[in-house]
């Protein structure tokens, strides 16, 4: 048996379309991927575990350079298994200004194309800009991707 599980579908191809699916938010409120991605941009990270070192760190550092995003019309959606409960307690301690989306089932996971590690999805992110996807960071670095997201955005003006 293996840890991982392969995403059912292809990894997302630069100048995919933006999945349509709903989606469950951290309120427990439904909303379609579309209607959450309707400014001109949108980063949309997937993250293994609310609450955990690294997954703190990628969701401080986007809260940290809010306004920075804001700036570059970005907006930034947390996608993760956790439930929305616990998607919301996350949010709340750690003052989000962001809203993130509950993946329980791995649904979102498959039509990106990431994999899971024993139900968790990988840390991936995909920034898509007038629906379709113009760059991705399948390694992303906490640290170091709020700097490669504006590089990215720079170069798809």
């Amino acid at each position: 048996m293996s840890f991982f599980s392969s995403p059912l579908a292809p990894p997302l191809a630069i100048g995919s379309p933006l999945p349509e699916k709903n989606v469950t938010l951290h309120d427990g409120t439904q909303a379609s991927l579309v209607s959450l991605a309707g400014g001109p941009r949108t980063l949309f990270y997937f993250f293994p575990k609310a609450g955990t070192p690294v997954c703190t760190a990628q969701a401080c550092s986007f809260r940290d350079e809010a306004q920075d995003l804001a700036d570059l019309e970005l907006t930034v959606l947390g996608i993760s298994g956790d439930s929305p409960a616990a998607l919301a307690r996350f949010r709340e301690k750690r003052s989000l200004p962001f809203s993130l989306i509950s993946d329980e089932e791995g649904e979102l996971a498959s039509a990106f194309g990431v994999s899971r590690l024993l139900g968790w999805p990988a840390r991936k992110s995909f920034l898509f800009q007038g629906g379709h996807l113009v760059w991705k960071d399948t390694q992303p670095s906490p640290g170091k991707q709020v700097a490669k997201i504006r590089q990215a955005i720079l170069m798809n003006p």
